[in-house]
């Protein structure tokens, strides 16, 4: 019996089956990271490190403020790897010392926003980041060497505070656990 896609039913069945073999590939990596209780890309794609997008962010926050410098980076939900999720981004905060406000950009795979901040007093608070910093998923493996145990919820967020080195600090409440992002050693467990 021929169908309207000009095949038989038994041609429309191997597809379909090729089709769910496929996509079981591509959910084996989530499927086990799952297993420990953290979120994961579902989808097979770059992994977006919080590197990944700081140069699209920094043009952006340029074309608002010239001066723009870069004080935080930070996500609500990471990945198993220390990447962003399906549903959750990187958000990027600068800092124009001209205008003493802040401007966030945030990026969520193909997607880009940028607004004024609301923050801007605790923004100035901190220092620009430095251009060379612990990459997110290498932060996450050094907390986890240092003890962090893998939740469902991975906020992560890089800042520079006077006279400190610039820390990730990686948590899924209390306590949190810092990462030198200069030097990429773990520090310490914060309670």
């Amino acid at each position: 019996m021929r169908h309207r896609f000009g095949g038989t039913l038994k041609d429309a069945l191997l597809v379909v089956s090729l089709l769910a073999f496929g996509l079981s590939i591509l959910y084996a990596p989530a499927v086990q990271a799952q297993q420990s209780g953290a979120r994961t890309s579902l989808l097979a794609r770059e992994p977006a490190t919080a590197r990944s997008g700081l140069e699209k962010a920094g043009a952006l926050a340029t074309r608002w403020q010239p001066d723009a410098g870069l004080r935080k980076i930070f996500i609500s939900t990471a990945t198993a790897e220390g990447t962003a999720t399906e549903d959750d981004g990187w958000s990027y905060v600068f800092y124009s010392k001209r205008l003493r406000r802040s401007y966030e950009v945030s990026i969520l795979g193909s997607m880009t926003m940028g607004s004024e901040g609301t923050d801007a007093g605790a923004i100035a608070s901190l220092e620009n980041l430095p251009k060379d910093f612990t990459e997110s998923n290498k932060a996450l493996t050094l907390a986890r060497e240092g003890g962090y145990q893998l939740r469902t919820e991975i906020r992560m967020t890089l800042s520079k505070r006077a006279g400190e080195p610039a820390t990730w600090e990686i948590s899924s409440g209390n306590p949190a656990y810092l990462v030198d992002a200069e030097s990429g050693k773990f520090l310490r467990v914060k309670e």
